[in-house]
């Protein structure tokens, strides 16, 4: 090949390669483009708690790009009036200063929604009827983990006295008619403290198959709570314990 043939097919080689190159430049340009192309959406101007009307003051428009935009997300204050100019939505669960309006954490104004709306799939509310003493002394919180023990009552054929751990690590949606917000970061509290007197109403949060162990628990003995630190995540199983177990007997538990 002659040096000149040489330096034509070169010359088309860099051509063709340039021009890929600028191609391949171009659609990421594109792309990068589309992928931070500006719109806007309404946030929550303040925490808004659950249940409450969502209205004009606290909301407010913020500029995001387009793929920050969360599905169902509500852009435009008039998709939240009716046809007469009002609000017509209510939150389902707490909203975070800053966070987007979505229509999956609202309900319509007036439709009940209450602790099932909180409810995670595959478990239940249960609730017990409690003593400050069986409640940590009154200072159990909708949102805390707690273990249920239970003194079992002496009962025909049953044995000895008895305690032991039935369930560990358990959610507490409700203290009274106070409700646990899942959408508060951990130490932030949205509900006032509770005051229940002499005794206490405790939802928990349990599987159904373990609802009916609670409520046999309840019937047949005492059900005594017990704060968990809401940083341990380990369940240690201790064995039941009877009254030989006090007198320092490490023998068989009767």
């Amino acid at each position: 090949m002659s040096p000149k043939l040489r330096g034509i097919v070169c010359l088309g080689l860099s051509v063709v390669v340039g021009g890929a190159v600028w191609i391949y430049l171009r659609r990421a340009e594109q792309k990068i483009q589309s992928l931070y192309k500006m719109t806007t959406v309404l946030c929550a101007r303040k925490y808004v708690a659950s249940g409450k009307v969502v209205s004009e003051d606290i909301l407010e428009s913020v500029p995001v790009p387009v793929a920050f935009l969360q599905p169902t997300a509500v852009q435009k204050k008039e998709d939240l009036l009716d046809k007469d100019g009002k609000p017509c939505y209510q939150t389902r669960i707490g909203l975070l200063k800053g966070e987007q309006i979505t229509k999956s954490r609202l309900v319509l104004a007036g439709v009940f929604s209450g602790l099932s709306w909180i409810l995670p799939d595959g478990v239940t509310a249960q609730t017990l009827k409690l003593s400050a003493e069986q409640a940590v002394g009154g200072l159990v919180q909708p949102g805390d983990w707690v273990n249920l023990i239970c003194v079992i009552d002496k009962q025909p054929g049953w044995g000895k006295l008895q305690a032991l751990t039935l369930l560990e690590r358990v959610r507490v949606l409700a203290v009274n008619q106070s409700l646990w917000d899942p959408a508060l970061a951990a130490g932030e509290k949205g509900y006032s403290k509770t005051e229940g007197g002499e005794s206490f109403l405790v939802t928990v949060e349990v599987a159904p198959t373990d609802a009916s162990l609670v409520a046999l628990a309840s019937e047949k003995g005492r059900i005594i709570l017990t704060l968990v630190s809401p940083v341990d995540r380990c369940k240690y199983a201790p064995p039941p314990v009877g009254l030989s177990d006090l007198k320092g007997d490490h023998g068989p538990s009767g």
